[in-house]
């Protein structure tokens, strides 16, 4: 599609405030041409839903009449901790097979285990249906919101009379907007965004995601505690082993560029680079990477404005990225730009006279009054064929189903003696490197697990969770395979009586 004579704005939607960067298309490229960053009434965006759409779409569309842009492409996201962005490897398969395999993924996650989510994917730039080696493994990119907060921004856009070209993740739209830094390019970079409530590390190679993870945490909460900040060290490292791992043919990672918009994260960054002391840590400056903003924005203030600002431009650059390229929550949908220029349609207008054009823009008015009366026919006329065909006491049923299963996984959980809960509380704090092969129930409530871990230390935190919990837990039988070209594999036993 032409991108001729067309902009997007993108809209970050926070707890505390609103964020807007409208990018323009031009013969250079797109220009940022104007933003906008005001604070939101407490409690319009809460614990990362929106609970009041009409006060956001007050706002929202007072300041698309300011920016004199009625109904532009937008593309929005809210800051939020209640996602899934992961990327795995696949063999070649079909694309069904491909969808039906990430949303199996994405519905064991914890987040959405219990809740309905829409899902987006991004393919590697091989053809994963085309390539006829079974050997080789691609790298899929795939991401998910809760299906209630997609309806609420597709809702809040609807109000505001936007055209909603996409949703997006923040740390995608970040993650956008680094990939400008010529230091990721022809190069394996591992980069850090480091946020107020999560952290998201990804490794690229020439701009190519391969590796990524999301840590969910309280950075205020961190910054008091050594051990916290430890142990997240500790599983970044076992991310960078995770990598290596699947890409052994890749090389090393030359240097980690990191970017935060908290003022307190310096303390942080300052401990990663001695922990990390082998690798080069840079920070990325948007000011030294953004150079597309019209004359008419004051670079001062831009930069004092940058940090915060800096997702909404990732936002709005979604709508200029190559279909091939992007990830969206919903189906990316563009619309044209207008086929005759404004010129040309009054040359004609003052040719053809008056009358003629008002006779013209009254077939046209009853033309589109037609469409939209046909429009409200079909969807009235589904809606009759739905109740008739009973789909709605299907859903009914299917609710039902759901409320017995929701009560039977309740009526486990009250039994604490049960398998159910113990394999539960077992699997809930389980280091990420760490696996079971193994798991038996012997007599008198003896249980004898035999399992591997890349990291030693993870096994002793297994054990030291066991021993706070259970009785006479012991640890045996530590082995370790060095296994070619991949990281080393640390085997073990544990017993221990359970009883709590």
């Amino acid at each position: 599609m032409s991108k001729n004579n067309s902009s997007c704005i993108g809209i970050e939607i926070s707890e505390g405030y609103l964020a807007f960067a409208r990018l323009e298309s031009t013969s250079e490229g797109p220009q940022l041409t104007h933003y906008k960053i005001l604070t939101l009434p407490p409690k319009t965006v809460l614990r990362g839903q929106i609970s009041n759409v009409e006060v956001l779409s007050d706002i929202i569309t007072r300041v698309l009449v300011e920016m004199n842009t009625p109904n532009p492409h937008v593309v929005m996201g809210l800051n939020t901790t209640n996602y899934v962005k992961q990327i795995d490897i696949y063999p070649p398969m079909s694309m069904q097979e491909l969808k039906n395999e990430l949303e199996i993924k994405v519905a064991s996650t914890h987040v959405f285990a219990q809740e309905e989510f829409q899902m987006g994917y991004r393919l590697p730039p091989q053809n994963l249906e085309e390539n006829p080696n079974p050997d080789l493994f691609f790298p899929v990119m795939f991401a998910a919101l809760s299906a209630p907060l997609v309806e609420s921004i597709k809702e809040l856009a609807e109000i505001s009379i936007t055209h909603l070209v996409a949703i997006d993740l923040i740390p995608l739209a970040l993650m956008r907007v680094l990939k400008l830094d010529p230091r990721l390019k022809n190069n394996i970079v591992w980069t850090l965004i480091i946020e107020e409530n999560w952290i998201d590390a990804t490794i690229l190679e020439d701009g190519t995601e391969y590796k990524t993870v999301t840590f969910r945490l309280d950075m205020n909460t961190v910054m008091q505690d050594e051990d916290l900040v430890e142990n997240i060290f500790q599983k970044m490292r076992l991310f960078l082993l995770s990598f290596y791992n699947n890409f052994p043919q890749k090389g090393p990672i030359t240097r980690m560029v990191y970017f935060s918009s908290l003022s307190n994260a310096q303390p942080f960054i300052q401990a990663l680079q001695a922990y990390f002391s082998d690798i080069p840590c840079e920070s990325f400056d948007p000011m030294a990477s953004i150079h597309f903003y019209t004359e008419s924005i004051v670079e001062d203030r831009l930069k004092d404005a940058i940090p915060i600002l800096l997702p909404a431009i990732g936002l709005a650059m979604h709508f200029f990225e190559r279909a091939a390229h992007s990830l969206s929550l919903i189906p990316v949908k563009k619309t044209f730009g207008p086929v005759f220029s404004k010129r040309l349609l009054s040359f004609f207008a003052m040719a053809l006279g008056g009358v003629i054009g008002v006779t013209l823009l009254s077939v046209l008015l009853l033309n589109y009054t037609q469409k939209s009366l046909q429009n409200q026919m079909i969807v009235t006329k589904e809606q009759i064929k739905r109740l008739q065909t009973g789909e709605y006491l299907i859903r009914q049923q299917q609710l039902e189903h759901m409320h017995a299963r929701i009560d039977a996984y309740a009526k486990l959980k009250e039994d604490a003696l049960g398998k159910a809960p113990f394999m539960h509380a077992l699997s809930q704090n389980l280091p990420p490197d760490l696996w079971f092969d193994t798991l038996t129930f012997q007599e008198n409530q003896q249980v004898a697990i035999k399992g591997s871990a890349y990291s030693q230390n993870s096994i002793y935190l297994l054990y030291s969770q066991l021993q706070a919990i259970y009785k006479t837990v012991k640890i045996a039988g530590i082995t370790v395979d060095f296994p070619e070209n991949k990281a080393p594999v640390t085997h073990f036993e544990v017993h221990f009586q359970w009883k709590k």
